[in-house]
């Protein structure tokens, strides 16, 4: 059996999405990626169950939102006006090399 959900949603304020193990130097993408809206959707349904934020499974931490992954095939997200801008905050690069090691390794995604 297919399945639908359509969400139409406003972001004021906009938002900001980087690909993961990049710097703040990196030009910003300017429309979120299908990943974002599983996440979106995930926490008021994770919450409505009464899931905890955060599930520990293998030794490690995750979300509950991979566990929508086994039941969502297709994602997709589109803008209807083109109001999507590129936007950099200079002070952001200014704080890379200050960070702990730890948060300084490049992810291998």
């Amino acid at each position: 059996m297919v399945k639908v959900l359509h969400v139409k949603a406003t972001a004021p304020w906009g938002w900001s999405i980087k690909a993961p193990g990049q710097s703040a130097a990196q030009t910003p993408i300017p429309v979120p990626p299908p990943s974002t809206l599983l996440g979106a959707l995930a926490y008021p349904y994770f919450t409505s169950k009464g899931w905890p934020e955060l599930i520990f499974e293998d030794g490690a931490y995750y979300s509950p939102a991979y566990k929508l992954l086994e039941q969502v095939s297709y994602a997709a997200f589109g803008i209807s006006t083109s109001v999507a801008t590129v936007h950099q905050d200079l002070t952001k690069n200014v704080i890379a090399p200050y960070l702990r090691q730890p948060h300084r390794k490049i992810s291998s995604n």
